[in-house]
């Protein structure tokens, strides 16, 4: 395995290099202000406990997710159980010091790019003329091509989909997308390709006006995405004819 290859923790990718260095002793300040640490449950019940070595930073300035501001900064350690578990502990700046806050455990992975290695999408063709209701019920196809795919349970099959303007490519207003990670069925073992419904970002777009535009979907888990592809949207009266 290559050094610079990702691993997953929690859905922060980090080099593998970083895991495999032999790390340092608990710290008790960070960058020479006090580091108060705060447990979850886990510990609070004594199912675990604390390690005091192998700790290393794998976010924030010059280390792993460099500068990445959803995660801040972030040191981590193995279990020591021989679950092969880490624990993540995310640092936050108070007016006294530090908090440290290390709610559980989790199980690495391997990275996004590994996960959906041999995985593409695409549209039924290279342009779309349907009517607004056969909008809203049009699927895309999910291939896997060949190989092993490092297919993790959590990974789920939610195609999003949005309309752009034909022209310039911008998305038209479109809702927060979050609300639909996470929502789909894990991937069956032994498809190769599976078609799947698209759960539309765009506002009220059973409302568009017929004309021309694109199309855009990305399955969120794993940021597949189909290349955009042009549609025509016709209304019910001229699909009728």
């Amino acid at each position: 395995m290559a050094n610079d290859e990702l691993t997953d923790l929690e859905g922060m990718e980090v080099p593998q290099r970083l895991l495999e260095l032999p790390g340092g002793p608990l710290p008790t300040d960070w960058a020479g202000l006090p580091l108060h640490v705060e447990l979850g449950f886990e510990f609070a019940s004594g199912e675990m406990a604390l390690p005091d070595t192998g700790w290393r930073q794998l976010a924030g300035t010059d280390y792993g997710v460099e500068n990445d501001p959803r995660w801040g900064t972030v040191i981590a350690a193995p279990t020591g159980d021989g679950t092969g578990r880490w624990l993540l502990m995310h640092l936050s700046r108070t007016d006294v010091g530090w908090n440290g806050w290390l709610p559980w455990a989790t199980t690495p992975r391997p990275g996004q790019s590994a996960r959906k290695r041999g995985l593409r999408l695409s549209w039924p063709s290279s342009w779309l003329e349907v009517t607004t209701s056969e909008l809203l019920g049009l699927t895309v196809t999910l291939h896997r091509d060949g190989g092993e795919l490092a297919w993790d349970a959590d990974d789920r099959l939610d195609v999003v989909g949005w309309v752009q303007d034909a022209t310039t490519g911008e998305s038209l207003p479109f809702s927060p997308r979050q609300v639909f990670s996470g929502t789909g069925d894990p991937l069956p073992a032994d498809v190769t390709s599976i078609d799947l419904p698209i759960r539309w970002l765009t506002t009220d777009v059973e409302r568009l006006a017929p004309g021309e535009y694109q199309v855009a979907a990305t399955m969120a888990s794993l940021n597949v995405k189909a290349d955009p592809c042009r549609l025509s949207l016709r209304s019910a009266q001229a699909g009728s004819h």
